[in-house]
């Protein structure tokens, strides 16, 4: 069947299912739900103003939607005051976001609970640029509490090693027939930004977790290696370089620090190593 339109497109409108339905598909999972008449979707792209997170392929021929575009529906959201938005995976809950009061934030919704692996690809998707041209690394830590949030708390719900798995498959995420090359350069863009992000925020524990450490220097490889094939990623290229100059200079200072032995001098007296 055909789909309305593909994961990583740019979100133009929203849609209220009135005869037929449609599947939820997400690269790398297959379809997460199935929705019917009466339902809706689409309108994840356009409160967070980002790429659509999800395909949408129609289950049978004749289908029927109410289609309404992105100044519509701001104007609806605005009317009907809408402060909670849910989605749902296979029936279940997997994010729930929060209209942000804070007429100065970039962000009109925040993440109040959800899945980690469905956070992720919020923030992923949301808080960083896939594009070339956009802003990335640091730049996207400013005046964004759930990114920074995120790296200091997620080893409470999010162990690094199943962290980096999640960023090694979205970063290494397999082409298909329906998508095309800017949306895998995209996933890959973020997921090095994030990783910029993550080390400059967090920097020695993700230095020295064995999983995040092994993660990095598998990543540093790919991205210069895709950056030879696809020279748009040579920016992503020069952050994992930079990422990857303060791991060597922290393992260098650990070695030398590791080579010192400590007197214990009188009381008062500065404590001073000795070789």
């Amino acid at each position: 069947m055909s789909p309305v339109f593909q994961q990583g497109d740019e979100g133009h409108s929203w849609y209220i299912i009135l005869r037929g339905s449609v599947d939820v598909v997400i690269h790398g999972k297959g379809v997460v739900t199935t929705l019917a008449e009466g339902d809706d979707f689409g309108k994840l792209a356009l409160i967070n103003d980002a790429p659509r997170a999800a395909s949408i392929v129609l289950r049978e021929n004749n289908c029927h939607f109410l289609r309404v575009d992105k100044d519509h529906f701001n104007r609806i959201l605005r009317d009907v005051e809408a402060n909670t938005v849910r989605l749902k995976e296979h029936g279940q809950d997997v994010l729930i976001l929060e209209k942000i009061s804070n007429a100065h934030s970039h962000f009109k919704y925040t993440v109040m609970a959800g899945t980690s692996q469905k956070m992720l690809e919020h923030l992923l998707e949301t808080r960083l640029v896939g594009s070339s041209s956009g802003p990335g690394g640091q730049d996207a830590l400013y005046g964004d509490p759930f990114l920074e949030d995120f790296l200091l708390t997620h080893i409470v719900f999010m162990p690094t090693q199943q962290l980096v798995a999640e960023l090694s498959r979205h970063y290494r995420i397999e082409p298909s027939p329906t998508q095309e090359q800017d949306f895998l350069l995209a996933c890959k863009r973020r997921v090095v930004q994030f990783v910029n992000c993550w080390v400059h925020t967090v920097r020695h524990p993700v230095f020295d977790d064995p999983h995040s450490l092994a993660f990095l220097e598998e990543l540093a490889g790919e991205v210069e290696h895709d950056a030879m094939t696809h020279p748009s990623l040579q920016e992503e290229a020069s952050l994992m370089h930079h990422v990857m100059s303060q791991l060597r200079r922290y393992q260098e200072d650990r070695a030398a620090a590791s080579g010192q032995k400590w007197k214990l001098p009188p009381c008062g007296q500065p404590v001073a190593p000795f070789s």
